[in-house]
């Protein structure tokens, strides 16, 4: 499916709530983005979040699906590029 603007304004809202350790609303954030879209990439920041609230098992199945590794700083950086090139490209 495609990522539309709607998409990537949840995904930088959802960045932004769990900068502020608003765990809880970013994951409703990533989770409406996720299921409006369809793409798989959203479990990365999802599984983040549920590893936040302590919620491990559910944090190990959303990261199970993750392939993509980020290593340094910038999280969510390349999240963001790989969201905004589907809506480019898609």
């Amino acid at each position: 499916s495609d990522v539309c603007s709607s998409d990537l304004k949840r995904f930088q809202t959802g960045e932004h709530l769990y900068d502020k350790g608003q765990y809880e609303d970013a994951l409703t954030e990533f989770r409406a983005a996720k299921q409006s879209s369809g793409r798989p990439e959203f479990d990365y920041n999802i599984g983040m979040c549920l590893a936040k609230l302590n919620r491990h098992s559910e944090a190990a199945d959303a990261l199970e699906h993750v392939r993509l590794v980020e290593l340094g700083p910038g999280r969510g950086t390349m999240m963001l590029d790989m969201l905004r090139a589907a809506r480019v490209n898609g």
